[in-house]
């Protein structure tokens, strides 16, 4: 009788072949694929044979009659219980829609291969992916919003406040599977095999990713402004990188026994059997969308499940230091790098969001080189192995993304780094 995957069962779905009816001590538990409950209690539950049970008194059961629209079980509460099932604004409600399709991605590519000479091959791609049915986590309780504006009533004590489509309910954190992405990229790579003891391999990706399903548990673009409108989210995916270049190679030192040079005496003892081997990597930085803040967030959706967007009224205007990235005339070092700009966003009334869309903005790109040295001692019957690591070499500072709250007197500032400065390790490697 358990339902065959995690669904959530709604009050229509009540009711069995006897036409009892639930009445109001029903209601809406998500249950996961062995029955466990997964939804919906700030007491703790104790599994029991014939349900689960509160530490407050209420006992969770299978309804002896009723079955799901796909024949789910479905299970009531029906016992008295401190909590007032009519008023459940307190609780935060986890909940997926029932009609869970399995995402799924389909991928195409074009690509030619030349060999270049006896060394070189090289090659270039394009290459293509659409993602379809991606999850999107929105609140399910979100106040209604009419064009760009929460919709508002007056209630009994003749206060204005927000719509909502169920007042007794609080938060529904609701899991959609609406999302959809699309990736194009040209790649493109030169590769010199291993010869002389020398290997080369770059790299070099053009690309755009967009979809409207921000990552989750990830920092990320944040929430629709309108939950029920995730199409007006679509945009730069939170990992778009548009350009990546990337040089490697690995390099024999020609010295030492059975090299072209110093193949014998000390100096093949001293200066032989090094090799060195290092990776540059360069690419642009990642998008990040422009808000107005969390306290005009939360006027679109007390839960914060709500992104609230300024409106676009002028050109935006990349500064590109680490105390100004992008213009804001309230951060006082943007007046001084930046003279005579003027703000490309104005902050929307509360309860409103503007026309500026997700990821607009690019951060600040990496740029990093990271190099090895290393000898080997072959003392039989065993191998010994020095090795030297340097990562970010030039020590180059990686800067984060930042500070995107364009009602914050730090707009556009960054005061986080995304990368290590320059690190060195040594080692030892002892083979035998």
């Amino acid at each position: 009788m358990a339902a065959d995957r995690s669904r959530g069962v709604t009050q229509n779905d009540f009711g069995g072949s006897s036409g009892k009816s639930c009445g109001l001590r029903c209601f809406t538990f998500l249950l996961s694929e062995n029955r466990d409950l997964l939804a919906v209690s700030s007491v703790g539950w104790e599994r029991e044979t014939s349900g689960w049970a509160g530490s407050d008194g209420l006992v969770i059961t299978e309804h002896p009659d009723a079955r799901a629209f796909d024949g789910a079980s479905v299970f009531v509460l029906n016992h008295a219980s401190s909590i007032d099932l009519n008023n459940l604004t307190s609780f935060h409600i986890r909940a997926v829609n029932p009609d869970d399709p399995a995402p799924y991605v389909q991928q195409w590519s074009l690509g030619v291969q030349r060999a270049i000479g006896s060394d070189w091959t090289a090659d270039i791609n394009y290459v293509g992916t659409k993602s379809t049915r991606l999850d999107i986590i929105r609140n399910y309780n979100q106040p209604f919003i009419s064009g760009n504006t929460v919709q508002t009533t007056t209630n009994s004590a003749g206060k204005t406040v927000p719509v909502i489509p169920f007042s007794n309910f609080g938060w529904i954190e609701y899991t959609d599977p609406i999302g959809y992405g699309n990736y194009n990229a040209l790649q493109a790579s030169l590769i010199r095999r291993f010869q002389n003891g020398l290997s080369v391999r770059t790299a070099y990706t053009y690309s755009h990713s967009l979809d409207n399903a921000p990552e989750e548990l990830e920092t990320n673009s944040g929430y629709a402004p309108n939950g029920r409108d995730p199409a007006s989210w679509y945009g730069s995916s939170d990992f778009d990188v548009r350009q990546r270049v990337s040089v490697s190679y690995v390099y024999e030192l020609p010295f030492g026994r059975g090299k072209q040079m110093l193949n014998h005496g000390p100096m093949s003892w001293i200066l032989g059997n090094f090799r060195t081997s290092g990776v540059y990597t360069f690419y642009s930085g990642h998008p990040f969308t422009v808000n107005a803040g969390g306290t005009l967030g939360s006027a679109l959706d007390p839960f914060g499940d709500a992104t609230a967007t300024p409106y676009v009224i002028g050109k935006p205007h990349i500064v590109g230091d680490p105390t100004c990235w992008f213009y804001a005339s309230q951060n006082s070092a943007c007046g001084t790098l930046a003279p005579g700009q003027t703000d490309a966003y104005a902050l929307p009334l509360a309860g409103q969001f503007g026309n500026s869309g997700r990821n607009t903005l690019v951060g600040p790109h990496t740029n990093v080189f990271d190099a090895a040295l290393l000898r080997e001692f072959p003392i039989e019957p065993v191998n010994i192995e020095f090795r030297w690591e340097v990562f970010n070499v030039t020590n180059t500072p990686l800067f984060g993304q930042p500070n995107n709250n364009f009602s914050s007197n730090a707009a556009g500032s960054i005061t986080t780094l995304s990368g290590d400065p320059r690190v060195m390790q040594f080692a030892l490697r002892l083979s035998f």
